[in-house]
């Protein structure tokens, strides 16, 4: 039997290392991805990371903060069983190469990436494809099952101009000094983090949920009846040591904030933020605001 010829079976190989991404030579430079028109400076109530339409991956949840915004999403598999992984972009600096252990370069979508084991998942490390775009934001992928699909969801994403966050509610006003630090939507929940720091740094937590879930009925099971009023819904609220809480049934929606330090927002405070907040949905998304509009 013939063998293929040299040139043939280069060829060959090339291609099939194209489908899934191919070893560079060793010592070659990685190369940026191109990254489209310059991004403005992103901020955590915004959202640059998604996938490009029709690449057969679902996105089942997005978080967001000041260093990196990360989608978890869903790869179907052909055994039937789905498999996960996490998509994650870092703003400049956020990120380190060497956390990539025994790292290889490969061609990803015309660039260049480094595939490895991340180590920052300690004793489980997971396959990691990971690239830099020309203006310094790093992306790795995380997961997915198998090295082919690993790959073909790394081809998928992509990085857009920062549009807002939207979640089932939008805040319009918020009190001096408190900063969205970050945010977390879906399986059906949202919940946010706001940080004021200062000589004392306090939180609050914004959750929202469906009112037919066990987290809404749990929450609210053995209050009694409702002690407040707040922008017209029932409310209920509690104080305990220096922290409390607020609970809103607001249409579709249960809302809850719990804030670290009662003193420095009080009942009155939270009043006024969810009296002029846009609040949608908890069993769908077509009415959802930005999570922040101020």
């Amino acid at each position: 039997m013939r063998h293929p010829r040299p040139w043939r079976r280069r060829a060959i190989v090339a291609a099939a290392a194209l489908a899934v991404g191919m070893l560079l030579a060793p010592g070659q430079e990685a190369t940026p991805a191109p990254a489209g028109p310059s991004p403005a400076v992103r901020t955590p109530r915004e959202r640059t990371l998604g996938l490009a339409p029709g690449s057969g991956f679902v996105t089942e949840a997005y978080a967001t903060d000041t260093t990196r915004q990360q989608l978890t999403v869903r790869a179907p598999r052909a055994d039937g069983d789905p498999a996960y992984a996490q998509v994650t972009a870092y703003e400049p600096g956020a990120f380190e190469p060497e956390s990539l252990s025994r790292g290889a370069l490969v061609l990803v979508g015309g660039h260049s990436a480094w595939y490895g084991n991340d180590a920052w998942h300690g004793t489980n490390p997971v396959p990691t494809v990971a690239w830099r775009t020309t203006y310094g934001t790093w992306v790795s992928v995380t997961g997915a099952g198998d090295r082919s699909t690993l790959f073909r969801l790394a081809r998928a994403v992509r990085l857009h101009p920062p549009v807002p966050v939207a979640a089932p509610v939008g805040l319009t006003w918020l009190p001096t000094g408190l900063a969205l630090a970050s945010a977390q939507i879906g399986d059906g929940k949202y919940a946010a983090t706001f940080t004021a720091r200062r000589r004392r740094t306090y939180d609050l937590r914004l959750s929202a949920y469906p009112v037919t879930s066990d987290d809404w009925t749990n929450g609210t099971l053995g209050l009694g009846a409702p002690s407040h009023t707040v922008a017209g819904y029932n409310a209920w609220y509690s104080e305990k040591s220096n922290s409390s809480q607020l609970l809103v049934e607001a249409g579709r929606c249960g809302v809850r904030i719990q804030v670290s330090d009662a003193t420095r927002l009080p009942l009155s405070v939270l009043d006024r933020m969810l009296r002029v907040a846009t609040i949608g949905s908890c069993d769908g998304f077509g009415d959802w605001p930005p999570i922040l509009s101020r």
